[in-house]
């Protein structure tokens, strides 16, 4: 049968929690890596995109908040989506560990240590450039109180101009230039700098309503603060974890649009949390992303995509990941641009326009299904365990300097909206966003010296096992 209940999704819903319990427990408890590890983080992130909407659909099949409305045709593709869920992870794990990386990784280039100054000019040169865009970027709209104040509604305003929008997101980089400083020399003026501006910057973003940005910040900031600062314990971590997950949940309720100045987006959110917390929608409110918000959503366009591709869309025999770079192009130059597949499946599966936070995010399988099949989902599989061992390769081989560090913070912390993404976010999203940025702060800041190779050889050596 096919609806809730069905025996054979259950299965399915067992098999890839069994295996992800699997995964978990093999990196944790035999390997002892940390939860910062690149295939823990993504294990757990790709478990609470892929888990929500298959075990909803087996306890019901009431459609409501943002689950599908074609969630009954989806039915009979859902196991089977589920199981290859479950295959990918265990490719991607089996890759991430295979001799291959350690192969590549042996000419990935260091950056040389940063000096004090060097730091310092780092922060000014991004925290300036990060001005400059925003600037530009408010008198397109009106005016930065006219973009600001339009609350969770500003995406509309952003629409088109995420050339410019990136401004945001480097100014949360320029901040962890405050934190590289006090990595290399803690003195408290840098850590209060440090925490004066992303305060400001996290208040922006709840302004406007933007809780992926908070999340990605947040990431990268713990993850470089654990490896290049003070180590976190693992319930300092999963208490943190827990806390900004509830709290992020609860902010998706009470975020608005069209405030009247500060005063009024403080009014607001605190007469709708009275409102809120009045009623019986408080303890919903708490967990809805996993129920029915934005962790249903991605996952919907697997099933549809074995559901669909090969009867009423025609493969697209690798097009999508071709022309990734040229969303490098803003549509304001390029206008014949190909639609992003987030806003080109909103068009196609539901007939109607979008904004820059209206769409139906691609799980991170469901492009390569698009494209090739099931060769494609685990070709995209075997791309990201080669990306996450190369990223664990960089980590080893920084031995803790802390700009190399931070490149790979900005980069595993990019993962949560690559997972519910298409190709292009890795391509174009990570480094236009996060590593972009990154590089250039880290460039600054060692005075473009020549990076360096370290080969294994060396790198036993500095470990005293040669």
């Amino acid at each position: 049968m096919s609806g809730p209940g069905d025996p054979l999704l259950l299965l399915s819903i067992l098999v890839f929690s069994g295996l992800t319990l699997l995964v978990l427990t093999f990196e944790l408890a035999l390997r002892r890596e940390d939860l910062f590890d690149p295939v823990v983080l993504f294990t757990a992130l790709y478990a609470l995109f892929a888990l929500p909407l298959p075990i909803r659909a087996y306890m019901t099949d009431r459609v409501e908040g943002n689950i599908t409305p074609y969630l009954s045709d989806l039915y009979p593709y859902l196991p089977f989506a589920v199981l290859l869920s479950a295959l990918g992870l265990l490719i991607l794990v089996v890759v991430y560990h295979s001799p291959i990386v350690p192969a590549l990784a042996g000419r990935i280039p260091l950056p040389p240590p940063a000096s004090l100054r060097g730091s310092s000019r780092a922060f000014w040169f991004l925290i300036l450039f990060s001005g400059f865009l925003i600037t530009l970027l408010s008198h397109s709209v009106g005016g930065l109180d006219a973009l600001l104040f339009k609350g969770y509604g500003a995406s509309a305003e952003l629409f088109g101009r995420g050339y410019l929008a990136i401004g945001f997101p480097w100014g949360f980089v320029a901040s962890l230039f405050l934190l590289h400083r006090y990595a290399l020399k803690p003195r408290l003026r840098y850590l209060l700098g440090f925490g004066m501006l992303f305060a400001l910057m996290v208040f922006v973003q709840l302004i406007m309503g933007n809780r992926s940005l908070i999340l990605t910040a947040t990431l990268a900031t713990l993850m470089f603060v654990h490896y290049a600062i003070r180590k976190f314990r693992r319930w300092e971590l999963l208490s943190l974890a827990a806390l900004t997950f509830i709290g992020l949940n609860l902010y998706g309720f009470l975020r608005s649009s069209d405030y009247e100045g500060i005063g009024g987006f403080l009014t607001k959110t605190r007469e709708q949390f009275v409102q809120l917390s009045g009623s019986s929608e408080l303890n919903k409110s708490l967990f809805y992303t996993v129920t029915i918000g934005e962790f249903v959503v991605p996952f919907e366009t697997l099933p549809q995509m074995i559901r669909t591709v090969g009867n009423e869309i025609n493969p697209l025999w690798g097009l999508s990941f071709v022309r990734a770079p040229l969303y490098y192009v803003p549509s304001a130059i390029f206008s014949e641009r190909p639609l992003p597949l987030a806003n080109w499946y909103i068009q196609e599966f539901y007939g109607t326009e979008f904004g820059l936070n209206e769409g139906r995010q691609f799980f991170i399988l469901a492009e390569g299904y698009l494209n090739f099949g099931v060769a494609g989902a685990f070709i995209v599989m075997v791309i990201w365990g080669i990306f996450l061992g190369l990223l664990r390769e960089f980590k080893a081989r920084a031995r803790g300097e802390p700009g190399a560090l931070l490149l790979y913070s900005v980069a595993l912390a990019f993962i949560f909206r690559a997972i519910a993404g298409d190709f292009t976010s890795l391509v174009v999203g990570l480094p236009a966003q996060n590593l972009i940025p990154a590089l250039l702060g880290v460039l600054v800041s060692t005075a473009f010296r020549p990076w360096r190779i370290l080969h294994m050889e060396k790198l036993l050596k500095g470990r005293g096992l040669s």
